[in-house]
């Protein structure tokens, strides 16, 4: 709507109503996050807290405050799945930021793509074609897979972990020297 506003395609009176709109859903989620109800024990809870329960709806608590009798059944769905979806909006949000920070790992330009295990040579050969200089290029070029991204990111990963001079790991009990 703001962008919408600016380029001259929302009316001012629809943009009005939107604020307006913002307005009532920003007070009444305020007010849900500052108003406690007791629970029948000594701990009392937040009314944004008891509405995340699936049996508890903002209708429930429309009783405890008459300002929320005015809100419209679009603002009050709005606001039930802001409360009730938070922890998946929470989660959603920790991904794509740790997508964001995987596509934008850098790859070595002296990086042997051959030795990448798990990619096809079609895979190899597209990719030194386009040089990509992050994973997130990798994204972009046409013909490869979501494996292919993978496991060049693994092969990244599991390089970044190991120490500059370090060869390969032995596992316990056995020795990298040849008797």
């Amino acid at each position: 709507m703001k962008y919408g506003r600016e380029f001259g395609l929302i009316p001012a009176e629809d943009f009005a109503a939107f604020e307006e709109k913002t307005k009532r859903i920003a007070a009444t989620l305020l007010y849900l996050e500052k108003t406690k109800i007791g629970t029948g024990g000594k701990e009392k809870m937040t009314l944004r807290d008891y509405l995340k329960k699936p049996e508890h709806h903002v209708r429930d608590v429309l009783e405890y405050h008459q300002n929320l009798a005015a809100l419209t059944d679009e603002e009050i769905r709005h606001i039930e799945a802001e409360i009730k979806y938070e922890g998946y909006l929470k989660k959603q949000s920790k991904e794509i930021a740790k997508v964001l920070k995987i596509d934008g790992l850098k790859i070595p330009a002296k990086l042997d793509l051959s030795e990448v295990h798990g990619l096809t040579r079609e895979a190899v050969e597209k990719m030194k074609k386009y040089r990509p200089r992050t994973i997130g290029d990798i994204k972009k070029i046409p013909g490869l897979t979501h494996s292919d991204v993978f496991s060049v990111y693994v092969h990244l990963a599991a390089g970044k972990k190991k120490r500059p001079g370090e060869g390969a790991s032995v596992p316990r009990g056995t020795s990298d020297h040849d008797e």
